[in-house]
């Protein structure tokens, strides 16, 4: 079919539902609140966590070899939105991938998360970020959980996760740190994930920063998305 705007063959195909070509021809949300400039968001994406173990428990295992190959292969079929994470066995992979593939890195949509482990941990955590996925920022950055996580047992624990500090102290600190990156252009937009009403007005109640995103599973979708104080988050729902 012809491009009416510009007289030009359309570069937009379907495979499998995706609608893929360039980044700004595929269905995209825009992020609004703490996203830098029109930052749009392609609305599908390959998510690259599991719940599995090299040994074969717990179901399937991503590592990097997994990682990199879905990601060669997303990217061939037209996809432009990954979601990987610092603690996802399969983010070295990601990087690795998406530099093979030959796709811009301007082409690409990634979102990353760190954990609600304080200010000096979520920066660390970041840069870790940036050197794996071999990119000099990221497009989405949010905080994981607004609390411990049962994965997180063959990590350093940081102070937040020792009962130093209380949760809310963790998630503030953390956003925090969010912000610190947002302000050095190291990242398009910030925003939490897996965070119930009371956890986003924590964030609400610091008169900073408002975050662009939520991201949750497909329970509490309606607590959450009634309440007149999230007006202007986006929602983004997984699936697993």
């Amino acid at each position: 079919s012809a491009d009416k705007r510009k007289g030009q063959p359309s570069t937009r195909k379907m495979a499998y539902g995706l609608v893929t070509g360039p980044i700004n021809e595929q269905p995209s949300v825009r992020l609004m609140n703490a996203a830098r400039g029109e930052v749009l968001m392609p609305v599908v994406g390959l998510g690259t966590g599991t719940y599995g173990q090299p040994n074969g428990t717990g179901g399937e295992y991503w590592g990097p070899e997994q990682g990199h190959n879905a990601t060669i292969a997303w990217l061939k079929l037209g996809g432009r939105r990954i979601d990987t994470a610092d603690d996802y066995a399969s983010r070295d992979g990601i990087g690795t991938g998406w530099v093979a593939s030959g796709v811009p890195r301007s082409e690409i949509f990634i979102t990353s998360k760190v954990d609600p482990s304080g200010y000096g941990e979520a920066l660390e955590e970041f840069a870790g970020i940036l050197k794996s996925l071999q990119t000099e920022y990221i497009d989405l950055l949010l905080i994981h959980w607004p609390g411990a996580q049962p994965g997180d047992f063959d990590k350093p624990i940081p102070p937040c996760k020792q009962g130093k500090s209380t949760w809310t102290d963790c998630r503030v600190q953390t956003w925090r740190a969010l912000e610190k990156v947002f302000d050095q252009q190291s990242v398009r937009a910030i925003g939490v994930s897996n965070f119930e009403v009371n956890h986003l007005l924590e964030i609400f109640n610091l008169n900073s920063s408002v975050p662009s995103v939520n991201q949750i599973g497909m329970i509490g979708i309606q607590d959450i998305e009634e309440d007149p104080a999230m007006a202007g988050l986006s929602t983004i729902f997984w699936m697993g």
